[in-house]
C-alpha cells in the first residue's frame, strides 16, 4: 500500500475539488482545511459567548471567598507588639459597643425590639415605678389590726386622743415592705447589663474563645462590684425613711385634715347604710301595698352594741367589752349567784370599733398611713433609680474599658487570649488555597479571551 504524507494528501484533495466540474465553484469550502477553519470559527464564537458568564461566576466566587477570608482575619499575629495592639483594639471596640448601646446611639440599632439602654429604662419606669404605685400600705391591714396596734400602744391606759405611736409603728411596717422591690430593681438592671455584655460579643470576638470568656468574666466582676454599693445605698435609703417619720413634710395630710376626712367618710358610710334599708322597704311597699311595714333597725353598730350590753348587764357595755373577740365566750357572766369574771383567752385581739370615737381612730390612722406612705414612695421612686444609674449603668459606661485594660492588657496573656479555635486556622488555609485557584482561573480566562480576539 502506497503511503502519502498529510501534505500530499491535502494537495491531492484540493486538486480533486478544483478539477471536478460540479465542485469547482465551491472548492474553497469543500476541503479539509475549509472544514477545519469553519469548525474553529464556530468553536471560537461559542467560547466567546460563554466567557462573560464564566468570568462573572468565578468573580462572584472570588469575592465570596475573599470576604469570608477577610472575616477570619489574618490569624494570630507573631510579634508581641502586634498582639498587644490587637488586644487593645478589641477591648476598646467591645467596651465602646456596650457604651453606645446604653446611650442609644449604636450603629446597628434594632427596629424590632428594645435593646440596651431602652430595656433598662423600661425596668426603671414600667416595672419599678408602676409596680410601686400599685402598692397600698393598708390593703393587708384590717380594722382589727389597726385597733390592736392602737390599744397596744396605749398599754394599760385609756385612749383619749389619736395616739402617735401606732401610726409610726404601722408606717414603719409599711415602709419596710418597700425594701425588697427596691433591691429587686437593682438586681433586674444588673441582670440586664449582663445580658448586654453577652449580646455585644459578635462573630469577630467568637474567633477567640479564651478572650471571649475573659471578657464576660471580667465584665461580670466589674458589674458585681457596682451592684454591692448600689444595694447598700438602696438599703440605706429605706433605713433613712425608717429612722425618722417626718410628719412635718409639706405633703403630709396632718392630723386635723385627717380627722375631717375620716369624719366625712364615716358620714358618707352611715348615710349609705341607712338609705339602703329604706330603699328596700320602699320597693316592697310598692309591690304589695297591703303588706305590713317592716321595722327598720338602726345601722349604727355602736348604738346596737350599747343597747345589747344594756339589756344583758343592765348598763351600757363598758371598757371590758373591748376585750371580747368575736366568737369567744363573754368575759363575764351574771346570774342569780352574782357576777363572775372570766379569764381572758391566751390570744387576745381587739374587737371591731364599737363607738364613733373608736371608728374615727381607725379611719384617721388609715388616712395618715396612706398619706405618709405616698410621700415615702415618691422619694424612693426618685432616689432608687438614681442610685441604680450611678452605681451600675453610668459606671459601666465610664469605667468598664479601664477595668478591662487593667485586667487583660498584659504581655503574658496576649498569646493565650488570641488563641483561635483549631478549625478556624484550617478554614483560613482552605480559603486561601481556594482564592488562589480562583485567581488563576480568572487569569486563564482573561488570557484566553485576549487570544481569541487576536486570532479573530
Amino acid at each position: 500500500m502506497h503511503r502519502r504524507s498529510i501534505r500530499d494528501a491535502l494537495g491531492s484533495e484540493a486538486a480533486f475539488f478544483q478539477s471536478h466540474p460540479e465542485y469547482a465553484v465551491v472548492a474553497s469550502r469543500c476541503s479539509t482545511s475549509a472544514l477545519s477553519h469553519t469548525v474553529s470559527s464556530i468553536l471560537s464564537q461559542h467560547i466567546q459567548n460563554l466567557l462573560p458568564g464564566l468570568v462573572e461566576a468565578i468573580g462572584s466566587k472570588r469575592a465570596a471567598a475573599a470576604s469570608e477570608l477577610a472575616a477570619l482575619g489574618d490569624g494570630h499575629p507573631e510579634s508581641a507588639s502586634q498582639q498587644g495592639a490587637l488586644v487593645l483594639q478589641i477591648l476598646h471596640k467591645y467596651s465602646s459597643t456596650i457604651s453606645s448601646s446604653l446611650k442609644g446611639n449604636a450603629s446597628d440599632m434594632s427596629t424590632t425590639e428594645l435593646v440596651g439602654g431602652s430595656r433598662i429604662h423600661f425596668i426603671l419606669r414600667d416595672i419599678f415605678v408602676k409596680g410601686l404605685s400599685t402598692l397600698d400600705p393598708t390593703a393587708s391591714l384590717t380594722d382589727d389590726d389597726i385597733r390592736t396596734a392602737i390599744q397596744n400602744s396605749a398599754g394599760a391606759r385609756s385612749i383619749l386622743l389619736i395616739p402617735e405611736e401606732p401610726f409610726e409603728l404601722l408606717a414603719k411596717q409599711s415602709i419596710s415592705k418597700l425594701l425588697e422591690p427596691c433591691k429587686r430593681c437593682a438586681a433586674l438592671v444588673h441582670e440586664e447589663l449582663m445580658r448586654l455584655v453577652r449580646r455585644c460579643i459578635n462573630a469577630d470576638l467568637r474567633r477567640y474563645p479564651v478572650l471571649t470568656r475573659a471578657l464576660e468574666e471580667e465584665a461580670r466582676v466589674f458589674l458585681d462590684a457596682g451592684a454591692a454599693p448600689a444595694e447598700s445605698m438602696i438599703v440605706s435609703l429605706v433605713q433613712c425613711q425608717l429612722s425618722y417619720i417626718n410628719t412635718n413634710d409639706p405633703g403630709f395630710v396632718g392630723g386635723t385634715a385627717a380627722i375631717a376626712l375620716a369624719q366625712e367618710e364615716i358620714r358618707r358610710g352611715r348615710s349609705a347604710a341607712e338609705r339602703a334599708p329604706r330603699e328596700v322597704l320602699s320597693a316592697v311597699s310598692e309591690d304589695d301595698p297591703d303588706r305590713t311595714p317592716l321595722v327598720v333597725k338602726s345601722t349604727n353598730k355602736a348604738d346596737s352594741k350599747l343597747r345589747k350590753g344594756a339589756s344583758k348587764g343592765g348598763a351600757a357595755a363598758g371598757p371590758s367589752s373591748l376585750l371580747k373577740p368575736g366568737g369567744l365566750p363573754d368575759s363575764f357572766s351574771l346570774d342569780e349567784s352574782g357576777l363572775t369574771l372570766h379569764e381572758p383567752p391566751s390570744v387576745l385581739r381587739a374587737t371591731e370599733p364599737e363607738t364613733d370615737e373608736e371608728l374615727l381612730q381607725v379611719k384617721v390612722t388609715r388616712i395618715l398611713l396612706r398619706s405618709y406612705f405616698s410621700i415615702v414612695r415618691a422619694s424612693l421612686v426618685d432616689t432608687v433609680p438614681k442610685a441604680v444609674m450611678h452605681f451600675l449603668v453610668n459606671a459601666a459606661q465610664q469605667g468598664l474599658q479601664q477595668h478591662l485594660i487593667h485586667t487583660l492588657y498584659r504581655d503574658d496573656l496576649f498569646s493565650e487570649l488570641l488563641r483561635e479555635q483549631p478549625e478556624l486556622a484550617q478554614l483560613r488555609k482552605h480559603l486561601r488555597e481556594r482564592l488562589g485557584a480562583l485567581n488563576e482561573a480568572t487569569q486563564a480566562l482573561n488570557e484566553g479571551a485576549e487570544e481569541l480576539r487576536r486570532v479573530a
